[in-house]
This record gives structure tokens, C-alpha cells and sequence, in this order.
């Protein structure tokens, strides 16, 4: 395997080597810059941001354009490409960007919408239509559009960056969303604890429509919810049409044996949301609700941070993360 690392968190991985295949035999699913053949993400929560493809339009059209916010390894980005969709990047940091490039195979088809920068400005200066600058080409910016997609994967040192997930920031971004565009938002860490119940009620008082997924292989239990640390992808749209997701085909799966499995499954993983506000009171539920001016994600977070420290442990051995 390979992963990227970035302080106690792995921000992505692949499969190398003999695990490497496409569905077909091929050959692998993609090469680093090197040439080295590279598989299937090691984690599935990263396909499962791929399911915002397969939410239907009223017009059915297929997605034009796409946001990244938050590159990690590039799974997503590339997945997009892939399908000629137009796809934007913000990622705040340069290091993960270039690693991207080198060693997970993402290559950027528009090197003028990659953007180096934190994205709660890009964000807001985009809204406000001020100059912004490519990471290619600093000269050029990117033309304005509204996007279909929007990817939200910003967790990293067993957190999220709270200014990202302020009724603000929602705000801001459903203003460069088509009417029925989607975002999916990544969340790692327990659904029913404060910083799980803020970000979804935060996200419901701006999106009209939200469901969401998980990336276990069985539903969880009540006390998973509560205590188990697991990974949820959350769709929203500014539409208040139901969010559909047609059923995954061939095409969708581009060669992989991980987004056929994910894809084709996706109904079994849902969870229902309801459970996050159940017995809540309104004055609880904004409490809950994350604004610029009360904001308390981030100490609630740092509650959680010492398992996922732990869980870190269980995943690599304590040599790799004391050496490197």
C-alpha cells in the first residue's frame, strides 16, 4: 500500500503492486509520475463522494463541472476527469498538491483550476468575483461558473477546519451551486456526538435536502453512533426536489473493482439522518448550529482527537509513525 500522511492523519492511499488490476486484467488502474502501476483506493468513503455523479436533474443532464475542495490523494479529481468533468481544485496546501502529482497519478486537465488556498476565501472571493490565481498558471482565472459538484473532504489531524462548516461558509458556497447541484460533505468520527450532531443540523438549516452514507460493511448500531468512530458522506442540495440517485452502471466504475462494490451497494449503506435530531429540542438544535460568531467545533473535536490518534495506531505500526 501507499498512503499519504499528514500529521496523525492519512489523507489517502492506494493499492500497489499484485493488487494493482483493473476489473478487466488489464492492467493497473493508474501509474504515478514515475510510471509505477497503482490500484484501487484503500478507502471506500472516497468512492462513495463519487456517488454525487448519480444524482438525477430534472432535465437529466450529466454533470458538466465539479468542485474539490480538499485534494488528499486525488481519488476523487481523477475519477471526475475521467468522466469529462470539468473539475476545479482548492487545496490549502502546496505539499499535498505536488504528492498528488507524484505518487497517486493525478493529473490535472486544467491546470488553471487548481487553486492554492484556504477555501472559505476562494470561496468568498469567487461569490464577490475578485481575481483569483492558478497554481499553473497565476496569471489566468479560472472562468466563472456555477458547479454541479461539490466535494467537501477536508478532514485531517482527526479533525475539520471548523471555519469550513459555518452556516456562512454553506451560505457562500450555494451561491457557485447549479439549483440542483450537490455537495458531499466527508465527516470522520461519531455521528451522535456533538461534532457529528453539529455539522448535520448546520447543514439541514441550509440545504433543503440531505442523506447520508457510511462506509462499514454492516448498518451501525446505536452504539456505533455513539462511540465508533466511522466515516459518513453527507449529499446535500440546494433544491428542495428529492435527491434521487439512479442506479450505478458499468460506466461508472471505470475499470475498478472498489467503485463497483461501493457503487452498486450504495442503497444498503444509508443511514437515516432523522436519528441525529431525534428528541431534540429547538433551542438544542441551535445550539447546535454552527455560525460565525458560536462556533464551538473545534473543542468538541479535540474531545475526539486521542481515538483517532488510537485508531491511527491500530492501522499503520507504532515504527511507521514514530519514524517517518
Amino acid at each position: 500500500m501507499r498512503y499519504l500522511r499528514a500529521g496523525h492523519s492519512l489523507l489517502g492511499g492506494v493499492w500497489t503492486a499484485n493488487r494493482s488490476f483493473r476489473k478487466d486484467g488489464t492492467g493497473p488502474v493508474t501509474y504515478d509520475s514515475k510510471f509505477t502501476p497503482l490500484g484501487d483506493s484503500i478507502y471506500s468513503t472516497f468512492v462513495t463522494q463519487e456517488a454525487a455523479r448519480l444524482v438525477e436533474t430534472s432535465d437529466g443532464h450529466s454533470p458538466q463541472n465539479a468542485l474539490i475542495i480538499g485534494l488528499g490523494t486525488g481519488i476523487v479529481a481523477s475519477a471526475f476527469i475521467q468522466h469529462n468533468i470539468s473539475t476545479t481544485v482548492v487545496e490549502i496546501d502546496p505539499q499535498v498538491y505536488q504528492a498528488a502529482r507524484t505518487y497517486f497519478g493525478f493529473v490535472p486537465r486544467e491546470p488553471k483550476k487548481v487553486f492554492i488556498s484556504d477555501a472559505r476565501g476562494w470561496v468568498l472571493s469567487r461569490t464577490h468575483e475578485e481575481q483569483q490565481s492558478g497554481w499553473d498558471n497565476p496569471k489566468e482565472r479560472a472562468p466563472e461558473e456555477t458547479f454541479d459538484i461539490v466535494i467537501h473532504d477536508c478532514f485531517s489531524g482527526g479533525g475539520v477546519p471548523s471555519h469550513l462548516f459555518t452556516v456562512a461558509f454553506w451560505e457562500e458556497l450555494k451561491k457557485i451551486m447549479k439549483p440542483e447541484g450537490v455537495v458531499a460533505v466527508n465527516f470522520a468520527g461519531k455521528l451522535l456526538s456533538n461534532s457529528g450532531r453539529s455539522i448535520v443540523i448546520t447543514l439541514q438549516s441550509v440545504f433543503p435536502q440531505c442523506r447520508a452514507f457510511f462506509d462499514l460493511n454492516e448498518q451501525p448500531t446505536e452504539e456505533n453512533l455513539q462511540t465508533g468512530f466511522i466515516n459518513y458522506v453527507f449529499f446535500c442540495t440546494p433544491s428542495t426536489k428529492e435527491l434521487v440517485f439512479r442506479p450505478a452502471a458499468e460506466g461508472d466504475y471505470l475499470g475498478s473493482y472498489l467503485r463497483e462494490t461501493v457503487l452498486s451497494t450504495l442503497p444498503a449503506h444509508e443511514i437515516d439522518l432523522g436519528v441525529v435530531t431525534r428528541d431534540l429540542e429547538a433551542d438544542q438544535l441551535k445550539r447546535y448550529t454552527l455560525t460565525d460568531n458560536r462556533n464551538p467545533l473545534e473543542d468538541w473535536q479535540n474531545l475526539d482527537a486521542l481515538l483517532h490518534w488510537k485508531l491511527m495506531r491500530e492501522i499503520l505500526p507504532d515504527v511507521y509513525w514514530e519514524t517517518y
